[in-house]
Order: structure tokens, then C-alpha cells, then sequence
């Protein structure tokens, strides 16, 4: 029973992060272009008629970055992408390591719920306080609800990897 959950959660989210992991391949290039653009015009100032600086590249490149974070993070998850220090527990056995996993996934997508939903609420106050950035005036909840519907997609992720190492910890295979 438990296989058939953890094969249905993965065939719905795992798509989804890697639509999000696509979005975030394409920001990167976005970025790339727009910190080529800005160093240019930097460099052509005063020189070549025309050329300046992009006006407001810093905040978005921020902003980008923000979605670039967010966008990738699940899909990260998916594939077991992120830095993890296992000098001792390598050396348990298999079973243990998946307790310790399944421990570990449980807390981690506790915390990461709650992120998400405080992030959801900031989201939400910053479009009634009409927050906006500095120099360009771009409203700043888009970016807030990005962290949050990027954060939920690395909830379900760790819901997919929760449920594999707990199959892996009450299966008979040691």
C-alpha cells in the first residue's frame, strides 16, 4: 500500500518540479543576459551614444534569484541534489539508515510546511501594505508567493522521499 502512495505522489509531483526546474534554467539565462547588459553599458557610458547601465539591475537580478532559488529547489530534492554529510551514518545498516532518513524527511518537511505557510501569509500582507521595491517599484508578494509555492513544491519532494525511505524502514530487507 505504502509503494502504491509513494509511486502516485512521485508520478503528480515529480512533472511539476521539473517544470519549475525549466522556469529556473530559463531565469539563469534571463540573468546572464541582464548582467551582460548591465556590465556593457557600464563600460560604453559616456563612450558610445546610447549605452548606460540597465536601469534597476541589481534589484532584478535579486528578484530573479529569488525565483531562480525557489524554482529549482524541489526538483533538487527529486534527485537527492542537495549537500548531505553521511561520514557515520554510511556505516549503518541499511535499515537504521532509513529510520534515520525517514526521521530526518519528517522534520525537514514539518519545517519546510511552516516556511511555506509563513511565507503564503507574508505574501499576503505585502499586497495589503502595497510594498514595492526601491528603485523600480516592482510589487514585491509575486517574489514572496514564488518562495512559497516553491517551498510547497519541496514539501511534496520530501513527502516523495519521506514515503520511499519509510518503505524502505518497515520492509524485512535489512
Amino acid at each position: 500500500m505504502l509503494d502504491r502512495i509513494e509511486i502516485w505522489a512521485e508520478r503528480v509531483t515529480f512533472p511539476l518540479n521539473k517544470w519549475l526546474s525549466w522556469l529556473a534554467r530559463i531565469v539563469v539565462f534571463l540573468m546572464m543576459m541582464l548582467t551582460v547588459a548591465d556590465v556593457v553599458g557600464r563600460k560604453f557610458v559616456g563612450i558610445i551614444p546610447g549605452f548606460q547601465p540597465v536601469p534597476g539591475a541589481f534589484e532584478l537580478t535579486e528578484f530573479m534569484l529569488v525565483v531562480l532559488v525557489f524554482a529549482a529547489l524541489g526538483y533538487a530534492q527529486f534527485h537527492d541534489d542537495h549537500i548531505s554529510i553521511n561520514v557515520l551514518t554510511s556505516r549503518f545498516p541499511k535499515r537504521v539508515q532509513a529510520i534515520l532518513d525517514t526521521f530526518i524527511y519528517l522534520i525537514s518537511l514539518i519545517l519546510s510546511c511552516i516556511v511555506t505557510w509563513r511565507s503564503a501569509l507574508f505574501a499576503q500582507r505585502l499586497i495589503e501594505q502595497e510594498d514595492v521595491s526601491g528603485v523600480l517599484e516592482i510589487p514585491l508578494y509575486p517574489f514572496v508567493f514564488v518562495v512559497a509555492a516553491g517551498m510547497f513544491m519541496f514539501c511534496l519532494a520530501l513527502l516523495v522521499n519521506l514515503l520511499k525511505s519509510l518503505s524502505k524502514a518497515v520492509s524485512h530487507e535489512s
